[in-house]
Parts: C-alpha cells; sequence; structure tokens
C-alpha cells in the first residue's frame, strides 16, 4: 500500500503528495531486503516503486529494478512447496513474476547508455533460461496430471511461456 501511495503520489490530509517520501522509501526497501532476503512480495515492491517512482529512470536505477525481479521470481521459486506446478496460484504467481521481467527488459523506456546494452543481453538470456526451465516443469506436470481442468490450465500457462520465450529470442537475436 505505501509503494501505491508513493507511486501515484497520493495526497495525504494535508493534501501533501506521497511521492515526497520516495528516497526514505528506496532506503527502507534496501534495509528490508537486506533484513530479510528471501521475501518475494519485498522484492517485487521494490522493483515496482523504482520502475514507477518520481525519479528519472537511470542505468543504475533500471540495473536495479531488474534485478529486483529476478531476485523476486528465485524467491518465489526457492519457497514454492514440492508440486508447484499443479497449485494454479503458486504457478501465477511465479508467471507473473516472469511476465513482469519480461515487460521490464522488454520495455521502450530502457536507458540507452552502452553499459546498459551489455546488461540486458545478460538478464534476457537469464530470463530465457527462467522460462525453459518452467516450460520444463510444465511439461513434466501435464504428463503427471490427468484431470482435465488442471491441464488445461498448465497447457494455458505453457503457451504464454512460449510467447515469452519467442519474446525474448527476439530480443536476443535483433
Amino acid at each position: 500500500m505505501l509503494t501505491k501511495a508513493v507511486c501515484e503520489n497520493l495526497p495525504d490530509n494535508a493534501n501533501n503528495g506521497a511521492a515526497r517520501h520516495f528516497e526514505k522509501l528506496l532506503v527502507l526497501f534496501g534495509r528490508a531486503t537486506a533484513t530479510n532476503p528471501s521475501d518475494a512480495d519485498t522484492w517485487r515492491h521494490y522493483a515496482t516503486l523504482i520502475l514507477n517512482g518520481t525519479v528519472k529512470l537511470d542505468a543504475v536505477m533500471y540495473q536495479r529494478a531488474v534485478q529486483c525481479l529476478q531476485k523476486c521470481y528465485q524467491c518465489r521459486l526457492r519457497a514454492a512447496a514440492k508440486g508447484w506446478e499443479l497449485d494454479k496460484k503458486a504457478r501465477g504467481d511465479l508467471l507473473g513474476d516472469l511476465q513482469a521481467l519480461s515487460k521490464v527488459l522488454l520495455s521502450n523506456s530502457i536507458p540507452t547508455e552502452p553499459e546498459t546494452e551489455t546488461f540486458l543481453k545478460s538478464a534476457l538470456s537469464s530470463l530465457r533460461l527462467s522460462l525453459n526451465t518452467f516450460s520444463s516443469r510444465l511439461k513434466l506436470a501435464m504428463n503427471e496430471c490427468f484431470t482435465p481442468a488442471i491441464q488445461d490450465d498448465l497447457l494455458h500457462d505453457s503457451s504464454t511461456v512460449a510467447e515469452l520465450r519467442c519474446t525474448a529470442d527476439n530480443a536476443l537475436n535483433a
């Protein structure tokens, strides 16, 4: 809620915008992620704050946001219970993290500094590897599951992952 208030510059009861707390909230998220580095939601909110914050997105902040999203996915995957592929919510959360990462890496608002291109190629390659792994896990789950509704969900998610992978491949080969 605090991240949303700062990102949207919502006014308080004195009609002062919440965006004035941006720097303090960045410091707070830095401390929170250092104290509890395995909380996926904290990493996701940290990335959201950076990407939707009030400052111009430079190469350093862009890279930090991407790293926060990568860490979010890794934490969520590590915390997922065995058989997460068959759990619609867990699978959806993980897929949502990959979609958010893909959206940021393929957006038109990427800073154009030279060091960003190397970072971007590396991050896209990492995304592609995560998508390949996710896709493989979904295929294994489809072979083990005999419930038609779950198989349909798995098939839908597989096609979403395939689209993301194709987009990442195109960006890497461009």
